[in-house]
């Protein structure tokens, strides 16, 4: 009896529980669903593991980078850009055949993808033990015709291989007239801070007229949005006596199809009895192995009219190691022809430039001319300049 009163007892307890939830059954996601617990995965979102695998980059982990990029390249064969970053890492990894395998993938894939083209130049360049010359030059020949404004196919010269350079000047000038002669001594440092940005700073002595001048510059070039570039440079000279006392330039400039190159400049020199606006805008087309341009300067000597002249340049790179050049200038311009006198006159000039990598690290630069000073003098000169890459 005590047994069945125990039984109905436990069976009263039990009823009601059993009305009570229960906990939920896992429920399988449908087609096309996500699971919770792989909703936020960079796995699962192609644009975060992209992301995750460029910071990884950025913290040198080449391998874990690889991992991400190789997975979104099995997933997404025809993106490039997942192409290039696999390339990236691959090559950080010291995998320089296979790296360059993924880069020459990416340029079948988006031909006109210059990235891919400058990062693969680079690869070659730099391994000459793994890809020979011939290599080389057909890769540096296709990028000529495809990309004729850019300049880093042209890069094997005593910079290439550097972030810095080095470069030591001096010049003579001859005078007519009786005149004495010029001369000038200069320093100037370049410095590839990041892949966009360029800065410089330099010094320079100069003699004119038996009066020297200590004068220091400084400025930088910043490249954004893939076709534009800009820059600012600025001038100082310490109690100047036929150089400007200070002067600033801002400039700015854009590549366009067909090796077409753009660029508007505004300066101001500040004389010690005069100032001087110059406007100058110049056009440029990169075409086979040349550069020809075209640069219309309009000067201001303040409380007179505008001075108009004229440049046409034409450059040869017949070798990424060697180059030469001419420039024909005519017209008039606002300049310092005396100490602290300031003037407009006609002026008529050729310049024959040169430049010869000796080998990657020291190169040499040169320049003879004749310059027509109105009906005060003619200047000839000659210049000499070595760079070295640091």
């Amino acid at each position: 009896m005590n047994v069945l009163r125990l039984a109905f007892l436990v069976l009263c307890l039990q009823a009601p529980l059993a009305w009570l939830p229960g906990p939920a059954a896992a429920r399988e996601p449908q087609p096309g669903e996500t699971s919770p617990s792989t909703r936020h995965s960079p796995e699962s979102d192609p644009a975060a593991q992209f992301a995750r695998a460029q910071q990884l980059l950025r913290d040198d982990e080449p391998a874990a980078a690889l991992q991400d990029f190789s997975a979104l390249a099995a997933r997404y064969p025809e993106n490039v850009d997942y192409a290039l970053g696999q390339a990236q890492a691959l090559a950080r990894l010291g995998r320089t055949r296979d790296a360059n395998e993924e880069l020459v993938r990416g340029i079948a894939l988006a031909p006109d993808y210059e990235a891919l083209w400058r990062i693969r130049f680079s690869l070659v360049a730099a391994h000459p033990q793994i890809f020979d010359n011939d290599e080389l030059e057909t890769l540096r020949d296709d990028a000529r015709q495809r990309f004729p404004s850019a300049t880093w196919w042209q890069r094997t010269n005593s910079t290439s291989d550097y972030r810095g350079q080095v470069m030591l000047a001096a010049s003579v000038e001859s005078l007519s007239n009786n005149q004495p002669d010029w001369s000038n001594q200069s320093l100037r440092i370049d410095w590839k801070a990041t892949d966009s940005l360029q800065v410089f700073a330099s010094v320079g002595r100069s003699e004119r007229f038996n009066e020297p001048d200590t004068s220091v510059s400084a400025g930088g070039r910043v490249e954004f949005l893939d076709l534009w570039h800009a820059g600012l440079e600025l001038d100082y000279t310490n109690s100047a006596r036929f150089l400007p006392d200070s002067s600033y330039t801002a400039y700015a400039g854009r590549r366009f199809d067909h090796g077409w190159v753009g660029e508007v400049r505004a300066q101001r020199r500040n004389y010690d009895t005069a100032t001087v606006t110059i406007w100058s805008a110049r056009t440029e087309r990169y075409f086979s192995d040349y550069r020809a341009a075209y640069t219309l300067y309009v000067s201001r000597l303040h409380g007179l009219a505008n001075a108009v002249s004229h440049a046409f340049t034409l450059d040869w790179y017949r070798t990424a190691d060697f180059s030469a050049g001419v420039t024909v200038a005519f017209g008039d311009e606002n300049e310092a022809i005396g100490p602290g006198l300031v003037l407009e006159s006609s002026v008529a000039s050729i310049t024959i430039n040169g430049r010869y990598a000796l080998n990657r690290r020291f190169g040499l630069n040169g320049w003879i001319g004749v310059h027509e000073q109105g009906d005060f003098y003619r200047r000839q000169y000659a210049a000499l300049a070595v760079t070295a890459g640091f």
